[in-house]
This record gives C-alpha cells, sequence and structure tokens, in this order.
C-alpha cells in the first residue's frame, strides 16, 4: 500500500492504535491531536481496511502477545522464560524508568525481536533489549504494512561492533562509521527508513514514541553507553529532562553519572 510522504508518521501511528484495538473514531481522534494535516475519515477507513486484509493473510504477528501461543506464531519455545521475565519486568514500576508501559500489551513481532536482541547480546539489560528491539520492530513493521523502504544497516552495524563493550569497541566502531562500511546510528534519512516525516519530527506512538528518538553518546567519551543509558543521557542532557539525582541513580553508575555531569559542565551538547 503506497501511502504519501507527509501522512508517514499518521499512518505509522494508525497501525500501532489498531493492532491495540482502538476504533476508527479513537484512532481518528489521535490522528488529529497529533496533527494539523490529519488525514480524512475515508482514508482513515481505506487504511484500516488494508491492515486487516493483512491479518487475514496468516496469523499477524501484530497481534497482542499471549505467552501459550508461542509455537504458534513461530516463536522458538525456549525463549517463553526469557520473554515473561522480560513482561515482569517492563511492566512493574520502577524497572523500567521514564517509560510509561501501563496498558501496554506487547505484539509478537515485538517479543520476536526481543529473543533476537537478546540472542544478538546476551549481556543486554532488559531495557536495552526492549530499545535496539523496538527500532527493528517498527521498521519491520512499516515496510511488510505500508511498503515503506527500511534500511538495517545502521542497526546490524552497531550490534555487530557492541561499541559499549570496551574503548577498542568504540574506537573500531566509530572507525567503522568513518569508513563508511555503515551509516552512524542517527536522526538523518530517517524520512527513509519510515521513523520520521521529512522535517524532522519523530513519530509517535503509545509503546513505540519515547523510544524512536535516537540515542545520542558523549563526544570523545573512551566507551559508549549501552542504548538505554544512551537513551535516557539523550534526553537528560539533550532535552533538559527533569530527572532527580536519584532516578538518574536507577540507570547509571556513580561513575557514569559523574562523567555525565562532567560533560555538561564542559560543553552541554552530545554529539
Amino acid at each position: 500500500m503506497k501511502v504519501q510522504e507527509r501522512y508517514i508518521a499518521q499512518f505509522n501511528l494508525a497501525i500501532q492504535l489498531h493492532y491495540q484495538g482502538l476504533s476508527h473514531g479513537q484512532i481518528l481522534r489521535r490522528l488529529r491531536d497529533a496533527s494539523l494535516d490529519a488525514v480524512s475519515p475515508r482514508t482513515l477507513s481505506n487504511w484500516i481496511a488494508h491492515f486487516k486484509a493483512m491479518d487475514k493473510e496468516g496469523v499477524s504477528r501484530d497481534a497482542p502477545f499471549e505467552l501459550h501461543l508461542m509455537g504458534e506464531y513461530g516463536l522458538a519455545l525456549e525463549a517463553s522464560s526469557y520473554v515473561s521475565e522480560m513482561i515482569f519486568q517492563l511492566t512493574n514500576r520502577g524497572r523500567m524508568p521514564f517509560i510509561n508501559l501501563d496498558d501496554w500489551r506487547p505484539t509478537f513481532r515485538q517479543v520476536d525481536w526481543w529473543w533476537r536482541v537478546h540472542n544478538m547480546e546476551a549481556d543486554f539489560s532488559y531495557q536495552d533489549v526492549y530499545v535496539v528491539a523496538t527500532h527493528y520492530a517498527i521498521r519491520e513493521l512499516l515496510e511488510e504494512i505500508g511498503s515503506i523502504p527500511a534500511d538495517y544497516s545502521d542497526l546490524n552495524g552497531l550490534m555487530t561492533y557492541k561499541p559499549w563493550g570496551s574503548g577498542q569497541r568504540t574506537a573500531d566502531y566509530r572507525e567503522a562509521i568513518n569508513a563508511k562500511r555503515f551509516p552512524k546510528l542517527s536522526a538523518a534519512d530517517y524520512a527513509t527508513r519510515g521513523l520520521s516525516v521529512s522535517d524532522g519530527d519523530f513519530t509517535t506512538g503509545s509503546n513505540f514514541g519515547f523510544v524512536i528518538a535516537i540515542w545520542w553518546q558523549m563526544e570523545g567519551s573512551k566507551k559508549y553507553l549501552t542504548p538505554f543509558k544512551a537513551l535516557i543521557m539523550s534526553f537528560y542532557v539533550r532535552f533538559k529532562m527533569d530527572t532527580s539525582e536519584q532516578d538518574m541513580r536507577k540507570v547509571f553508575t556513580k561513575e557514569e553519572y559523574e562523567a555525565i555531569k562532567e560533560h555538561i559542565n564542559q560543553n552541554g551538547e552530545l554529539e
């Protein structure tokens, strides 16, 4: 289904709201709240009909996840323990600081990507897995449902080099980006990846919007932070998120937090 570029952000949001069970009227209201140039009710009806047609072609990977149906969706049964613990970690208050997941239910697509990302990097926290898997899942979803070209090279490069692993890994990752082996994970050209409209405004959704923002790293740092920590740092430094030291200590080690404060004192910006 071809979608006009100016409506990509709304199409993205409509997909997410549809698979959360919202009605045509509820989705339309959300679109109008989010954009002054909201699509017409007829266009939204066509989108929803397209989503439903895609559902009928097979078991939808974007239906709300049910643990006992893992096998029917082709998910590895040995993943059940990890997935159930992941859901527990994400939905209990205090375990996912700054991200509101009230009334949230993951889809089978998201859960599948949790397991894939966990196997790419077994040392990731549940929060790190959530951040990276969300980026993979949303690109795949938009490509399959909306025929929006997806480019995974930046994510694949990140997960190959694992620059948070050591200072040498960070240096190797930066060198690979400079050598143009893959693009840096950044906001540049994200319209072509289905993540933002042409003016650079990030798309939003009840459980995607926060993590779609790109996670920056401190310029000149010897070792990269993991994705979730870098995401929180980005919001704290770049967007002046009002966060107490106590909340920051839930995410960062003492050394990491001191480094962030020093970075702010020196230049106050991220690369």
